[in-house]
């Protein structure tokens, strides 16, 4: 099984829109945040910047990637200072893991799943 995908039908102004929408995102996230400071639990989190786009679907990675995005641009505005260490940098944290633990069995999944293929 090859898992190198061939990206030639991805056009330009896809690509483009992607990443454009991938910003917006990142700065709603940001401002609410900014806003409400929610220091509920990690599914809390998730459910408020879910609700931030109820017409996208996010992925775990576009909502990974704008947690960390807001806690980067947070930890070095002062006024964010208390609450980025004593919530944001551990909501991060434990979303960046559950992350790669979704990757890791995602990926041992798919390995397993060939090598069973192989060996019939």
């Amino acid at each position: 099984m090859n898992i190198y995908s061939d990206n030639s039908n991805i056009s330009p102004i896809t690509a483009y829109s992607d990443a454009h929408d991938s910003d917006d995102f990142n700065n709603l996230v940001l401002k609410h945040i900014k806003e409400v400071q929610p220091d509920g639990t990690l599914d809390e989190l998730l459910n408020e910047m879910k609700a931030l786009s109820p017409d996208t679907p996010r992925t775990m990675q576009q909502l990974n990637s704008a947690l960390q995005y807001s806690d980067a641009i947070l930890r070095t505005d002062p006024d964010y200072a208390d609450y980025t260490t004593a919530v944001l940098d551990k909501k991060t944290a434990q979303l960046s893991g559950l992350n790669m633990l979704m990757h890791n069995m995602l990926y041992k999944s798919l390995l397993n799943n060939n090598e069973e293929k192989d060996s019939i």
